[in-house]
């Protein structure tokens, strides 16, 4: 019994001693962030007044959220926080509005009788009555054969609404019978897929389909505040060509419907009666991306016409163009939402546009990207953090892409935009990056949500 005593307070202390090391190492950690700033272009000082903060982690477990202030010699301090367990953070909900698909799924059930079916079903079926058994067959399907206009599969992600009408029924059914109703669009005549059946010698079935020719997938893209959901649909094929859009009440242009749980369809939550066409555009404008003003009175939307970027603000209230702004003959990358409006970036551009107090929007800052100067310099990411003070635009955004494998994953960059253009970029290295400090320094990473995030100092530098 003793043996066993003497045993089980060895592996303790030895497990205590094992805490010890490991906490005195997370100890000494917690203290080594240190950030090592690098100016490689223009003047420091119109940095000043940038906060950073950068939030990251190890595994699960240990947590570090560094705040730093370029000022005169610059301020940083950290937080750490260590969790025996798993420490995870969702995302804030995102929702996507509503998304419409071009559905051309088909029944292979043989059970259906033939006089009951309709569309690929149909098609399907005939392919399948003339396969020998033991055998397959390939036949190149013109829609407009089976449908006289587009079938549509609609998926809703509002808040307190997600559902899709794949799996419909009652006043679900109706709502996808209105929007086929209204967004009635004839089959273009070179519309085909291609469908192959082959029969089994043993009875199993089997069947495959895919597009070619000018396939046309309806799409959308939407935007929403205060119960009302504004939405764009794709017009045109995979070969450019537009669809016809005569069908449609209104035409082509920016569609709106109510939604609400409290609006009668409990199991909805969708007004599909308030379905309209609310602003109308030409069929030249393909509606790339919308979203809403922060005070909900403006919808705005960035769109390609006729090779050019267009940025386009619309008064909620009246449907009323305020502002049209052309950007540029190229495609743009990504677009930033911010509190005054919205950052383009193009691919060798940065374009700011802002709302006066008018709500009247304009160009304030269109300067080339740093790629212009350092042809290794990593373009602005999608994760990147923006902020302007009326005079500057500054961007942060990670040093390296974890995505390809880069070595700075907690290391960044800023960049300070004025209305002459570029004012300065440096390169800030986090400590957690250099590999000399611990065991686990080579695996931190950015935390999964709100890694970066850089704002203006109202009272300047600290």
């Amino acid at each position: 019994m003793k043996r066993y005593i003497a045993v089980f307070l060895a592996v303790l202390i030895s497990a205590v001693a094992c805490l010890c090391v490991i906490s005195g190492d997370i100890s000494d950690e917690k203290d080594k962030i240190e950030i090592t700033e690098r100016t490689l272009y223009g003047d420091r000082a119109f940095a000043l007044g940038a906060v950073v903060d950068v939030a990251t982690r190890y595994g699960y477990h240990l947590f570090w959220n560094t705040r730093y202030t370029v000022g005169e010699t610059g301020v940083s301090e950290t937080e750490f926080d260590f969790y025996a367990s798993d420490k995870r953070e969702n995302s804030a909900p995102a929702y996507g509005g509503v998304y419409m698909y071009t559905d051309l799924n088909f029944s292979t059930n043989l059970d259906t009788p033939t006089e009951q079916l309709s569309g690929l079903s149909k098609a399907y079926r005939e392919i399948y009555d003339e396969c020998p058994e033991g055998q397959s067959v390939t036949r190149t399907v013109y829609l407009k054969d089976y449908y006289d206009f587009y079938p549509l599969n609609i998926r809703f992600d509002l808040p307190d609404i997600s559902w899709t009408s794949i799996t419909h029924s009652g006043d679900q059914l109706y709502v996808k019978q209105r929007f086929e109703e209204f967004f009635s669009i004839p089959v273009s005549a070179d519309d085909t897929t291609v469908l192959t059946v082959a029969r089994q010698q043993w009875g199993n079935v089997s069947a495959t389909s895919g597009h070619n020719g000018s396939n046309y997938g309806v799409g959308a893209t939407s935007a929403y505040a205060d119960g009302r959901c504004f939405f764009a649909i794709n017009i045109r094929d995979s070969l450019g060509n537009a669809v016809d859009t005569s069908h449609i009440p209104g035409g082509y242009g920016i569609y709106a419907f109510d939604f609400d749980r409290g609006i009668g369809m409990e199991d909805t939550g969708i007004d599909a009666d308030s379905l309209s066409m609310v602003y109308s555009l030409d069929t030249s404008v393909a509606v790339d991306r919308m979203w809403m003003s922060d005070d909900g009175e403006r919808l705005l939307i960035l769109a390609t016409e006729k090779g050019d970027i267009v940025f386009i603000a619309v008064d909620v209230a009246t449907m009323e163009t305020v502002s049209r702004l052309t950007l540029g003959a190229k495609d743009y990358m990504y677009a930033f939402e911010l509190d005054c409006g919205v950052v383009v970036k193009f691919e060798n551009r940065v374009v700011l546009i802002c709302a006066d107090n008018q709500g009247e929007y304009s160009i304030k800052i269109d300067a080339a990207d740093l790629v212009s100067y350092d042809e290794n310099y990593n373009n602005i990411h999608s994760s990147a953090s923006m902020d302007y003070d009326g005079e500057r635009l500054v961007i942060m955004d990670a040093l390296g892409d974890p995505l390809r494998g880069a070595d700075y994953k907690c290391s960044f960059y800023i960049a300070v935009y004025g209305c002459d253009g570029l004012l300065y970029y440096g390169e800030y290295e986090h400590s957690l990056d250099r590999h000399t400090g611990g065991s686990y320094g080579t695996s931190c990473v950015p935390n999964d949500t709100e890694a970066f995030k850089v704002s203006w100092n109202p009272g300047g530098a600290e």
